[in-house]
């Protein structure tokens, strides 16, 4: 019997996560990150303990009745903290009371684009962590790790402030990158709680106070990145400093092993990719493609995915 990969599309039939498969796909609709990286619970409540695969252990080969020198599988644990990524909602009484179906229309129909906003935050912060992209009142994103274990396989030097990045990950639950969420009491990801009606102040100096409804929105993530081979990046790319085809040979042989590889890039980054099709790269490309207008969509069998919450504006704070 096939395993259903634990993707967020899917959490209500891997790991029979309660939400509403509508509320899942609106949380994700904006980010190819979101629709393609693997996720699991996390195996501490709102923490998560996992060992850094700094080096292999050694194996040996032992004759019968020697000895063996005990291994250990590395020095390193982390512990990572699963952050809230919420929405406070306050609307006007009198709109919420005069919607079609009340309180719980709107909700309805609003929803869509909550889900969406925090599925976009979310999305940025695995990207770019606690950096100036991202929200220091968040987890460290994969920018971060990337450059921590010195897997940025070609800086390309484009101009700070309108640079972009390619990035590739190997998904996988065990050494691979992987989200961790933390379901409620009732097995919801998506955390909705009404806090009735209050008095909102709209102005210090006359005292004008508006009356509205409120809701609360929230969501528990962080992102796992246990292993130099988990997640790779070519950086400072631009028009005139733009990747090579074995610049994206190199990308993908970086995150080698087990587990489902993507590359990653917004608009301008795939252009650049794209654009490889009018020289001798086209080789590279799985199938080979002559029409010179299409989108690539993978490179070698990797599947190169759009991802729109990553930025052209970065800067040497990434570096």
């Amino acid at each position: 019997m096939a395993t259903v990969p634990s993707l967020l599309q899917n959490l209500n039939v891997s790991w029979q996560v309660q939400d509403d498969p509508i509320v899942i796909a609106d949380l994700v609709k904006y980010s190819g990150m979101l629709q393609t990286g693997i996720v699991q619970p996390s195996n501490h409540g709102n923490k998560h303990k996992y060992k850094i695969y700094n080096t292999l252990p050694s194996a040996a080969f032992r004759n019968p009745g020697s000895g063996i020198v005990p291994v250990t599988i590395s020095t390193d644990l982390r512990e990572n903290q699963l952050w809230e990524c919420s929405l406070l909602v306050q609307e006007d009484q009198k709109i919420v009371d005069s919607w079609k179906g009340g309180q719980a229309g709107f909700i309805r129909d609003n929803t869509p684009a909550l889900l969406a906003s925090l599925g976009q935050k979310a999305a940025t912060q695995i990207a770019y962590g606690t950096s100036t992209f991202g929200s220091q009142a968040g987890f460290v994103g994969l920018h971060q790790y990337i450059k921590e274990y010195g897997n940025v396989v070609s800086q390309k030097g484009g101009t700070t402030g309108s640079r972009c990045s390619l990035i590739a990950v190997r998904w996988n639950a065990d050494d691979g990158v992987s989200l961790r969420v933390l379901p409620n009491a009732a097995g919801n990801l998506i955390n909705n709680e009404y806090l009735g009606k209050s008095l909102l102040q709209k102005s210090t100096t006359t005292n004008e106070q508006l009356p509205v409804y409120s809701w609360y929105v929230w969501a528990y993530f962080t992102l796992v990145v246990p292993a130099k081979t988990a997640a790779a990046a070519i950086t400072q790319i631009d028009a005139t400093h733009a990747p090579t085809s074995p610049n994206i040979d190199d990308l993908v042989d970086a995150v080698r092993g087990v587990g489902d590889v993507y590359i990653y890039g917004n608009k301008d980054a795939l252009s650049y990719v794209t654009a490889l099709k009018y020289a001798k790269g086209i080789i590279t490309l799985t199938p080979v493609d002559t029409r010179i207008n299409n989108l690539v969509t993978e490179w070698n069998g990797v599947s190169v995915i759009r991802e729109d919450n990553l930025v052209t504006t970065e800067t040497t704070a990434l570096d």
